[in-house]
């Protein structure tokens, strides 16, 4: 298999404007699109601002609690620290979940008499 030539191209970088020569990053790749690293975050930086702002990163959730629809950027159960508190208040502990599993796999209810396994 013979190499392939690159051929260098005159560009101008999509962060400053100023002219440069680009060169593909690896075999069928497309070229550089920055002069430098540099500019190549500050655009990065620009289009998480922008994307933020347009609300790209959000998307609809559902409320573990009181199922209402929300939005938010992250993963997320509750819709509000006041849910997010009546959600930790329900939570069993894994201890409990296994001793529980175990007193229905055995046959036995499982009460908080019963101690350690």
């Amino acid at each position: 298999m013979t190499p392939i030539k690159q051929t260098p191209i005159n560009v101008n970088c999509k962060a400053c404007g100023k002219p440069f020569v680009a060169e593909r990053k690896r075999r069928g790749g497309r070229y550089r699109g920055f002069c430098s690293d540099r500019c190549r975050n500050v655009a990065a930086a620009r289009r998480a601002e922008r994307y933020a702002r347009e609300g790209r990163y959000e998307r609809a959730w559902l409320c573990a609690v009181c199922e209402q629809e929300f939005r938010a950027a992250g993963a997320t159960q509750t819709c509000s620290a006041e849910c997010a508190r009546i959600l930790q208040g329900r939570k069993i502990s894994w201890a409990a979940r296994t001793k529980k599993a175990a007193g229905d796999l055995f046959g036995g209810p499982y009460t908080e008499d019963d101690g350690d396994c």
